[in-house]
């Protein structure tokens, strides 16, 4: 097939996005009770280690008298960056929360960043994570992301290397990714999306979606811009237009990385 021994499953795909064979992998079930209001790391990588957090299925339960208003984040050298809208869990209710509001918002974390939660309103919310821990010489199944440093503008979201080829990766390897997108940037901002071939300008003949409402994502909301169904070869960029230059903006895009060249224009 091609793809890493552990990306091969029945059915040629990693279905529903469990794996099977990563180097060192330890499947992680994290569990917190009765927190309190504020930031919370549920879960930290080891030294040594990547992580696949599965941020886009986060079970909570509300033990309190009042209604729980809660958001998913990541920290990533000591800052927190919000990767799902709000969610209201009643009193006695459970629910779920989902980065990018996707059943395929999962990330891959780097050793020594955590997957972390915001409860805004009432302490007393349980809240239970799965996680993949992998060996951190793994370095095909990968999570592109853009936490800083916006411009009002073009944005590179990610570039495939010199003899790789990176295919989407969401429930289904090489049936479609979503590029993610999160915005805290006290306004809606308005995004739309470049596919541009090595060696090319991200302008009209690259554009992938409309630089629309459609693209609008409000402020204080995560949620998925587009489906990516395109293989990238080496020196293909995802680029990522936005209105403003806040970096309190976070995009985010899951892919396997492979040593393969592909063909284009066939």
């Amino acid at each position: 097939s091609g793809l890493p021994s552990w990306a091969v499953a029945a059915g040629g795909g990693a279905v529903n996005g469990y794996l099977a064979g990563l180097q060192g992998q330890e499947f992680i079930s994290s569990f917190d009770s009765n927190l309190a209001t504020g930031d919370h790391d549920l879960y930290t990588v080891p030294t040594g280690k990547k992580a696949i957090v599965f941020l886009h299925g986060v079970n909570v339960f509300n033990a309190s008298a009042g209604s729980i208003t809660a958001f998913l984040q990541i920290k990533v050298g000591g800052t927190y960056y919000r990767v799902s809208s709000n969610s209201t869990i009643s009193s006695g209710a459970s629910g779920l929360l989902q980065a990018g509001g996707q059943a395929i918002g999962w990330m891959v974390l780097a050793a020594g960043e955590s997957a972390s939660i915001n409860i805004a309103t009432t302490s007393g919310l349980n809240v239970a994570m799965n996680v993949i821990e992998f060996d951190d010489t793994e370095d095909s199944v990968y999570t592109a992301r853009k936490l800083g440093s916006w411009s009002a503008g073009k944005n590179t979201l990610y570039t495939v290397p010199t003899g790789k080829c990176a295919i989407p990766w969401g429930n289904v390897v090489g049936q479609f990714g979503q590029l993610f997108v999160a915005n805290m940037s006290g306004a809606t901002r308005r995004y739309y999306v470049h596919y541009v071939p090595s060696g090319g300008t991200a302008d009209s003949t690259t554009q992938m979606t409309a630089n629309s409402a459609a693209g609008d994502i409000s402020n204080n909301t995560a949620n998925a811009l587009t489906a990516v169904r395109w293989t990238l070869g080496a020196g293909d960029a995802l680029v990522l237009d936005s209105d403003a230059a806040t970096n309190t903006q976070v995009a985010w895009f899951n892919f396997i990385e492979i040593g393969h060249t592909i063909v284009t224009g066939k």
